[in-house]
């Protein structure tokens, strides 16, 4: 299984390998955990201490908070960017499973949308969002982790995000 440190996650830098699977053996004890919309494994597509959410890549939940652009240069330090996820619900339903709280700065930016480029979709934000309170969004606790805008400067915790090609692996669709 993964483990936290206090602060956040850890996450590995540009050069770094994936462990190498451990041997099949068949127990009671499996290194998948499922809920009904996210699977996370422990296993060679992501560094130890990993989030794995399938086959929307690798996740680093740092619990420390920042600005927006120090979340950038934060996540860029760990080859990473912040999170874009292609699907928001296996993230939102990981940070709900797992009793994550408060408010986490993702690659979401008002009004372009994504910061890989992807428009956002109007499911992805809490109710009367966005409401123009910024050009920054996070996503919230109280909205059960949708995405509400928010001024640039304010200090949030970070999701990171290093999806399974930048580090060697493409992940099957199974």
């Amino acid at each position: 299984m993964m483990k936290a440190n206090a602060s956040s996650w850890t996450f590995c830098r540009e050069g770094c390998t994936a462990p190498a699977p451990a041997p099949t053996t068949t127990s009671a004890a499996a290194s998948t955990t499922t809920s009904a919309a996210a699977s996370t494994t422990a296993g060679p597509r992501c560094a130890e201490s990993f989030i794995d959410l399938g086959a929307i890549g690798c996740y680093h939940i740092h619990e420390s908070y920042m600005n927006f652009a120090d979340a950038q240069l934060y996540c860029q330090s760990l080859n990473a960017d912040l999170a874009t996820p292609s699907s928001l619900d296996p993230l939102r339903q990981y940070l709900l499973d797992n009793g994550k709280s408060g408010e986490y700065w993702v690659g979401l930016q008002r009004p372009n949308g994504w910061i890989d480029g992807r428009r956002d979709e109007p499911s992805e934000w809490a109710s009367n969002e966005p409401n123009d309170s910024g050009a920054c969004a996070r996503l919230r606790e109280s909205s059960d982790f949708k995405a509400a805008d928010h001024g640039c400067l304010n200090s949030y915790k970070v999701i990171c995000e290093q999806e399974y090609h930048k580090l060697g692996y493409q992940p099957s669709l199974q």
